[in-house]
């Protein structure tokens, strides 16, 4: 779940980084002298760390993640047995009828190994939709704050070696998220 989150927070942070952009260009930007630019910087990490909607995404996967681990375990059990039945009647199954059963199983097995491939292929790609939800609403917000404040140009605090406390924009961002998006109803966006 960390490596998803890392994967997830610098995604976002380029996907930032990119609306920022789109929306930042200074209006005397065309003209011969151009001021200082205003910059702020925001903490993707924290924010993907203390958002609830992704607090609450992040229960949700691992609730589904965890539900099928448990439906997961008793069919291996089945096959368990059902290997462990076979190797019994070994020696009273004729070459032929062990063969069949053995390929019977094998493909029992390969089934459900690529039912788990399949599941955990969906639950990732139903994590980073819900994510993208969360990063289209904070590009939202952070486009209001630039608005509101003035400012030419939001990075990342990954990017940034120092900043001055006055140029972070993170806790109003993330306080802003956490009242407008509490959760995103994971369910809703699966396969």
């Amino acid at each position: 779940m960390a490596r998803y989150t890392r994967i997830l927070t610098m995604l976002a942070a380029f996907a930032l980084m990119a609306v920022v952009a789109a929306h930042s260009v200074p209006a005397n930007a065309q003209t011969d002298k151009m001021e200082s630019p205003t910059i702020a910087v925001i903490d993707m990490q924290k924010i993907m760390r203390e958002s609830t909607a992704v607090r609450s995404i992040q229960q949700q996967i691992e609730k589904q993640r965890s539900d099928y681990q448990e439906e997961l375990s008793k069919k291996e059990q089945e096959l368990r047995a059902a290997d462990e039945e076979l190797a019994r009647q070994r020696t009273i199954l004729s070459s032929d009828a062990f063969k069949k059963k053995r390929q019977q199983l094998e493909q029992r097995v390969g089934k459900l190994q690529r039912n788990i491939q399949t599941r955990k292929q969906n639950l990732d790609q139903t994590y980073g939709r819900a994510i993208r939800q969360v990063q289209q609403e904070l590009a939202k917000i952070v486009s209001e704050v630039m608005k509101n404040r003035g400012i030419d140009l939001v990075l990342t605090k990954t990017s940034v070696f120092l900043v001055h406390k006055d140029m972070e924009i993170t806790d109003v961002a993330l306080t802003r998220l956490n009242d407008r998006l509490t959760s995103i109803d994971v369910s809703s966006l699966q396969n």
